[in-house]
């Protein structure tokens, strides 16, 4: 596997591009406790220790690899059921990875092409715009949520310490906690656009 995604200052990181010989998945150089490229799922009571990310939700726009022709966004699901999860010891490598990650981008070098190689992007790189339903297919761009179909990103019941980093990073449009407990973190939430925080 390559070395860490690292960065210089700012908010993005140099992308890094599928390698045969030395790394199929390049999201990898961001390795993560848990690793969640469709947040539509399910995931209660975990404890992510250590990686560049406790729990990490990278942005597909579109499927990838064998699920490429499936015409849905990734990106635009919301989480199901995110609740009584922890981390600690997470986001090291970035002091903008934080211990639940929402960002970075993996997709395809030609966005036309489920043979071509896959680019990661670690820092911030595209945006989630969450939607209650799934939205009509729009070719090579994922359709925005209409007003009434937007949904958030919700974590509830959660925990993070022990990290010099931020707790909640979320470059998505729209976040919700509800719940969270933090303990010796550098910040405790950082959401791009909208967030809702209920203690």
């Amino acid at each position: 596997m390559g070395a860490p995604a690292r960065s210089t200052g700012g908010q993005t990181i140099d992308a890094v591009t599928e390698d045969a010989s030395s790394l199929l998945l390049p999201a990898d150089v961001a390795a993560s406790g848990f690793y969640i490229t469709n947040a539509y799922n399910t995931i209660t009571n975990n404890a992510a220790s250590g990686g560049w990310a406790g729990f990490a939700f990278p942005t597909l726009k579109w499927p990838i690899k064998a699920h490429f022709s499936v015409q849905r966004s990734p990106a635009q699901r919301p989480t199901l059921i995110f609740d009584g999860n922890s981390a600690h010891s997470s986001g090291w490598w970035w002091d903008r990875a934080g211990m639940i990650y929402v960002g970075g981008s993996l997709e395809h070098t030609d966005p036309s092409d489920p043979t071509s190689l896959l680019v990661y992007k670690a820092g911030r790189a595209a945006t989630r715009d969450t939607c209650t339903t799934l939205g009509n297919w729009c070719g090579e761009s994922p359709c925005r949520c209409d007003d009434e179909k937007q949904a958030f990103l919700r974590f509830t019941n959660t925990k993070l310490f022990l990290s010099a980093s931020t707790g909640v990073l979320n470059w998505g449009e729209r976040g919700e906690i509800i719940g969270l407990k933090t303990f010796d973190l550098a910040l405790s939430v950082y959401i791009y656009i909208y967030i809702y925080i209920y203690i």
